[in-house]
């Protein structure tokens, strides 16, 4: 009858120095190499998980997650890389693609085992902060476009920052437009206007002069706009004329 006291009481023990050992610093470092990163949804940075050497083959994939941007080839801001042998370090390297929102970002890898109850997860966090634009250029689907709402353009826009990137979401531009001879508005019509960047750093809107007389020469101007809502001296033209219907 002891026995069967003893037997249990190695096989819980035996569990224990297994769980033990599956505990050992799996991920040793974690390495997010800046603190700061524009939210311009161009930026990329490389990220890299340095495993334990003695790690077995089945312990070499790292998931990677993201609380926001993404990771190239990544799905749902998760991605698995295989840990490879880099100058006698055991790593796993990603590349990670900053988002437009701007906020703290949470980055995490853990080892893919399934199989097991528990996750062994390492964190690091950078924070992506405001990307302003600096330039604002302006585009037409068409230089000609009908009278009394014959036909319609897309008036469309692309707002880069200093270093050419992509800008934050929430950066606004206004659209006018007016007539070239005389400088007097033109009261066209801007409608499914999108001109608050979002996830890229494009604005738009569908446009027509409505009526007006042909060959009228019309400069469509994209004045962008501070947090405020007031213009800045930052803005782009198009010209257009009106033709016949």
């Amino acid at each position: 009858m002891k026995l069967k006291y003893i037997l249990p009481f190695l096989l819980v023990l035996v569990a224990g120095c297994q769980k033990d050992l599956l505990t050992t610093d799996f991920i040793r470092q974690l390495n997010v190499p800046d603190q700061d990163i524009p939210a311009d949804g161009t930026t990329i940075i490389t990220i890299t998980a340095e495993l334990n050497p003695d790690a077995i083959a089945s312990a070499r994939n790292v998931i990677f997650k993201t609380s926001k941007g993404s990771f190239i080839d990544g799905k749902d801001g998760a991605i698995t890389k295989k840990a490879e042998f880099e100058n006698e370090k055991l790593i796993a390297r990603v590349q990670f693609k900053a988002p437009t929102s701007i906020g703290k970002i949470i980055i995490q890898a853990e080892i893919d085992m399934p199989e097991e109850k528990r996750d062994y997860i390492v964190s690091d966090s950078i924070t992506a902060i405001p990307s302003q634009p600096d330039k604002l250029q302006l585009f037409a689907s068409a230089f000609g476009v009908m009278i009394n709402f014959g036909n319609e353009i897309t008036v469309s826009g692309t707002l880069e920052n200093k270093e050419g990137g992509g800008v934050s979401s929430g950066n606004k531009i206004l659209l006018e437009d007016f007539y070239v001879d005389n400088g007097t508005p033109v009261n066209g019509r801007f409608r499914d206007a999108k001109l608050s960047t979002s996830g890229t750093s494009q604005v738009s809107a569908i446009y027509s002069p409505g009526f007006i007389d042909i060959g009228k020469k019309i400069w469509i101007i994209g004045t962008v706009l501070d947090a405020a809502g007031n213009r800045t001296p930052m803005k782009d033209t198009v010209l257009i004329q009106s033709i016949q219907n």
